[in-house]
């Protein structure tokens, strides 16, 4: 029971994102369930299979629907301390053109593994389970990789809208399994999101380097 209140209070939730951004933040609370709920941490099959799943629509996002690194990335920050993301931003920088999905793959267990060690938080709490890292190092880590290893090849001006709070962030999220409250940034309780439109150049095709 213990361990499922904690699954249970890190539980990704809905952010007032930009459209690709939601899609992402779904496909990210479903590996996010599989690794911390439904994975022994031992079978490296399963683990496989999930991150490809994940990965597949974060590159669905990004080549067809305009999704940004800086979006993921401020996601990422939603979801665990800053200092965490920078120092995973370092490590994933350090990737070269020429690297594959392969060590890809063998950085973000590392970088997991670091995590754990050093107490990272998420959401809030002191410390994340191993598969918890695996979830917010693999959305940085192939985010960094895919701008790193690929290149835009064509641009279409789009006209995209984005909301945001007035808190210095994001606008938080509702939490269902603590009485439904609105929480985020220093806004608790309060949502006081604003929308933004305009036209924007959005990639539409991408070419590996």
């Amino acid at each position: 029971m213990k361990f499922m209140s904690v699954i249970l209070a890190m539980t990704l939730s809905m952010n007032v994102f930009a459209g690709s951004v939601v899609e992402l933040e779904k496909s990210l609370n479903d590996y996010h369930y599989a690794l911390t709920v439904e994975w022994d941490q031992k079978d490296a099959a399963f683990y496989d299979a999930q991150s490809k799943v994940f990965f597949t629509k974060m590159a669905q996002l990004i080549k067809e629907e305009g999704l940004s690194q800086a979006e993921v990335l401020k996601l990422a920050e939603a979801k665990m301390d800053k200092k965490s993301v920078e120092a995973l931003k370092f490590k994933f920088s350090l990737l070269s053109k020429g690297s594959s999905a392969e060590e890809l793959a063998q950085t973000i267990k590392e970088s997991s593994k670091n995590l754990y060690a050093q107490g990272a938080s998420w959401n809030g709490e002191a410390l994340i389970p191993v598969a918890a890292g695996l979830v917010i190092a693999g959305l940085v880590g192939y985010a960094i990789w895919f701008a790193v290893t690929h290149e835009c090849v064509a641009y279409e001006e789009r006209y995209v809208c984005n909301t945001y709070n007035n808190c210095g962030g994001y606008a938080g999220y509702n939490d269902p399994y603590y009485g439904g409250g609105y929480y985020g940034g220093s806004c608790h309780g309060y949502n006081t999101g604003y929308t933004t439109c305009g036209y924007q150049n959005v990639c539409t095709d991408y070419a590996k380097k």
